[in-house]
């Protein structure tokens, strides 16, 4: 009712026996060992399960490619783009200039670059907030433009020379 093939048996494509197939007591291999591509062609889906039929991967013809991790989609393309579930976690992320980065599910906390200007908009009601743990300071390269201290003072600057600044009894 088919071909039976022993541990280390390669069934063998090809003039140069380019492509082999075999399975080496442990694992199985499909394998192309020449200057080729291995290609998957179809015309609907092409599908990785486990051997219980969990989802690991599935690229549909002229459509979605989509990822599981554990049976459980977490990344999917769309004509649009791309959509996540869960962390999306990078070493860098680079916007092109004039493309926006969009926070929220109104998208109302953006961050841009026009190629001169950056800009942070806050675009519905609401307050834009900056916590930080110590320290808060605004510069213009190493000159400070504005500090404000922990439990301290807030201090203005012109030309990186403090001119104002607010202490415990008042304002200096």
């Amino acid at each position: 009712t088919g071909v039976d093939f022993n541990d280390n048996v390669k069934a063998r494509f090809g003039t140069g026996n380019d492509l082999q197939i075999y399975h080496d007591g442990t694992s199985s291999f499909i394998s192309e060992h020449s200057s080729g591509n291995l290609l998957l062609r179809c015309d609907n889906y092409i599908v990785l399960e486990k051997n219980n039929g969990e989802n690991m991967l599935r690229a549909e013809a002229d459509g979605a490619v989509d990822l599981w991790y554990d049976n459980v989609k977490k990344f999917e393309t769309q004509s649009w783009g791309v959509d996540v579930t869960g962390t999306l976690r990078a070493d860098d992320i680079s916007l092109q200039d004039s493309h926006i980065l969009k926070i929220g599910s109104d998208n109302d906390l953006q961050l841009t670059h026009s190629g001169n200007d950056s800009t942070i908009s806050k675009t519905t009601a609401g307050n834009l907030l900056i916590y930080v743990e110590e320290d808060f300071y605004l510069k213009h390269g190493t000159e400070v433009m504005i500090a404000a201290k922990d439990d301290g003072a807030v201090e203005l600057y012109y030309d990186n020379s403090k001119k104002f600044d607010t202490n415990s009894v008042g304002v200096k």
